[in-house]
Formats: C-alpha cells, structure tokens, sequence
C-alpha cells in the first residue's frame, strides 16, 4: 500500500520497525524513518518535502521513485545482506549520503545518481557500484579493510570540488572502467586507495592526486 504524509510543514516520526514493498510519498514537510526493511518500494519525495533514512535500514530489491524534493541519511548504518543486491534507481535529485556507513555485506548499486554530501563522516565498509553517476562534495572515508567502489563502463564518478577519499579502518579500492571526473575546485582531490584504471579520467578543474 501507500504511507503518505500529505500536510504539515513538520517531521513526522516513523519510529517503528517498517517493512516496506509499497510506496512511501512525502509531500509536505519530513518523514524521518528510524529502522525497518526496504525491500524495494517506490518512493516519492516533492518539491520542498524530505525523506530522511535514520539509524538502521536494510536495503533489498530496487528502490526507485521521482525526488524533486531531499532524500537524506542521518547517521544511517546501511546494510545489504549477503549474497545480495540493492539497487538505488531514483529520478531527480537523487540519493543523498550526508553522514552513515554502508556496511554491506551484499552489493549496493547506484543506477542513477547518488551524491556524497556535507554532514559528517561517510564510511565505505563493503561494496559500492556505480552505474550511474555519483557526486562526490565532500570527502568519505574507507570504514573496513576489503571495501570496493567499483565506477562501472559508461558510469561517473565526479568530484565537484578539491575532496577526495580518505582511509580510517583499513584501505579501499577504487576500480574506474568508466569516467574518473574533477569538475570543481582548483586544488587537489587526493585519492587514497588501491587504484585501478581502466576507463577515462578527466581533470576539467584541479588534479587528481593518486595515493
């Protein structure tokens, strides 16, 4: 079925555990969701509306919908079980992971835009793939040794500005079959990983440093 918040310029609170394969609107205000499972599911998000993903979700299946509004993690530990796949395959503004950690131990699948930014830290800890396109504003940081970004053939992988990534608990290897972009900032993003390069890497502004 549907969970609509209709009215209200307020947060609604959704402290419960939540099993979702329906559809989640938010058309006025916030819904701020605290815990549950996301086993695909549309998703739609208005103009000026927030949806705000908190705590502890699993994600399972393809979750999709239209964001002309903010879709936003707070402190979220983002799990995938494993074996499996999660697909974030949303239209607008996209995905937004401002402060969190994707622990995985399945695969996390951006299809369309996921944005990484300002709040606080973002670890990586499993395995994240992009075949979309990802925008990086603000730097994340590897949470486990082992974790991958994978920026798939005709993906993006775009640095807005001079952020880049970081270790914290252990390495993280960055695979580009796709486009490796800096568009912004006219210093340097430095990239600590485990490097692999066999797609394109643009420097339209500023430089890569590979570390």
């Amino acid at each position: 079925g549907t969970i609509l918040k209709s009215g209200g310029a307020g947060t609604t609170l959704l402290d419960a555990t939540l099993n979702n394969t329906g559809t989640l609107e938010t058309r006025t205000g916030t819904i701020r969701l605290l815990r549950g499972t996301l086993n695909g599911g549309t998703y739609k998000v208005l103009a000026g509306a927030t949806l705000e993903l908190q705590n502890d979700l699993t994600l399972q299946g393809t979750l999709s919908g239209n964001i002309a509004g903010t879709l936003n993690t707070l402190n979220l530990t983002l799990r995938v079980p494993d074996t499996q796949t999660a697909h974030l395959n949303f239209t607008g503004n996209g995905f937004n992971f401002s402060v969190g950690n994707i622990v995985g131990p399945g695969i996390l699948i951006n299809d369309t835009l996921m944005n990484f930014i300002g709040g606080n830290y973002k670890y990586l800890s499993s395995t994240l793939e992009n075949a979309g396109t990802i925008k990086v504003s603000d730097t994340f940081y590897s949470g486990a040794t082992g974790s991958l970004l994978k920026n798939r053939v005709g993906a993006t992988l775009e640095f807005v500005n001079d952020t880049g990534i970081s270790p914290s608990s252990g390495s993280v290897t960055l695979q580009n079959a796709g486009t490796l972009l800096k568009s912004g900032g006219t210093g340097n993003s430095t990239l600590t990983t485990i490097f692999t390069n066999t797609g394109t890497i643009t420097e339209a502004s500023g430089h890569f440093v590979f570390n």
